[in-house]
């Protein structure tokens, strides 16, 4: 697990160094560095999976998508031409220091502490990564075998389709959620069903073999007399499949991967998004490191409503808050506190006059209430 991230001169953050736990939400207004975090991450597994990360790291690649060059990732005022990334992962340190390479869409440098090191972390089956850009209802996904050895289910999440039909057996994560008649612990597909049913009442995954190279999503939903019509995933709900992978990825992690995900909450109810919340706590406290990038209070809601429930400690979780102050070009980041009881106290950036940390609900009723009404 990654229990410190230490960046300098890589775009907005100059100099931030982050306690990371189980369970770590990255809020902010949006352009205050929440994505250069995780880009830092995504940099050092994709030049890792080709072995590169001893010569340096490719700027463009198939995490990152195209960050252009040096110039353009390096923190404005920064007092040097390098850029260092530190992590701390079970009381090792490994930090890269980097700097411009005479290939313009790379940074160049070395691992100076350990040679060749063999980080786990960074390996095939252990870490996930997937994107606000999700996939959308669609009859067809392809299949792709690497993916499925290694556990891979792609940055949009089309890969999990794939995997649920292939491996939906599995066992899942958690243990806790038995079959009715046998007492046996349910495997990866049932449990999905299970939290998809949060999502949308009634719902069950229907996927179909439609050639060696094509799987079908369909969903079949369950009427009063409990007899199921199945259709086609272009005919049902949006947050169905934004949410599919999602569930899968965290329902299909070991104790010890990394998950990063953008905006889980994309095109779900308040209520699902906080039931997501709640999963993305549960598979925490299993184990699992989490990063996740969101806008919605409903997730920060879900997440705390598991630690009152006692689901995951508070002690396992952590918000960040980031900020640029004063039209500031670096970005600074504050640590929520969350109280055993699942309460937030924002009190240090209401203390530091920040706004913005979820506080658009109240300073809107606040109008409604308060003020002069037009009629």
């Amino acid at each position: 697990m990654i229990t410190n991230l230490q960046i300098t001169n890589f775009k907005s953050l100059a100099n931030i160094s982050l306690p990371l736990k189980n369970l770590n939400i990255l809020t902010g207004i949006n352009g205050m560095g929440k994505s250069t975090l995780i880009q830092t991450l995504l940099l050092l597994r994709q030049s890792y999976v080709p072995n590169l990360i001893g010569r340096g790291i490719n700027l463009k690649g198939a995490l990152t998508g195209n960050l252009g060059l040096f110039n353009d990732v390096l923190y404005r005022n920064a007092k040097d031409d390098k850029i260092i990334f530190t992590i701390d992962i079970n009381e090792k340190q490994y930090r890269w220091q980097f700097e411009k390479s005479p290939i313009e869409d790379m940074l160049q440098g070395g691992f100076p502490i350990i040679n060749n090191p063999k980080i786990a972390l960074f390996s095939d089956s252990k870490f996930q990564y997937i994107s606000a850009g999700r996939i959308t209802p669609n009859s067809s996904f392809s299949k792709l075998g690497e993916a499925l050895a290694y556990k891979q289910f792609g940055i949009n999440g089309e890969y999990a389709i794939q995997f649920l039909f292939e491996r939906g057996t599995d066992n899942a994560l958690f243990s806790d959620y038995k079959d009715e008649k046998s007492s046996e612990s349910l495997p990866l597909i049932n449990q999905v069903n299970y939290w998809l049913k949060y999502i949308t009442p009634n719902v069950n995954l229907d996927i179909q073999q439609k050639s060696n190279s094509e799987y079908e999503l369909r969903y079949k939903f369950l009427n009063s007399e409990n007899i199921s019509a199945s259709y086609s995933a272009n005919n049902s709900a949006f947050g169905l499949t934004f949410s599919l992978p999602i569930i899968t990825s965290l329902l299909a992690a070991e104790k010890g991967d990394l998950l990063i995900f953008e905006n889980p909450e994309n095109d779900l109810h308040p209520a699902a998004q906080s039931m997501i919340g709640q999963l993305l706590a549960k598979a925490a406290s299993a184990g699992v490191q989490i990063i996740v990038e969101t806008h919605s209070d409903h997730i920060l809601n879900g997440i705390c409503l598991a630690i009152n429930k006692g689901i995951i400690d508070n002690e396992m979780a952590k918000f960040f808050y980031f900020n640029k102050k004063n039209n500031e070009i670096n970005t600074s980041i504050y640590d929520v506190p969350i109280k055993s009881n699942g309460r937030i106290d924002d009190s240090n950036l209401r203390e530091a006059n920040i706004s913005g940390f979820y506080d658009q609900f109240n300073n809107d009723l606040k109008t409604i209430l308060f003020s002069s009404s037009k009629k």
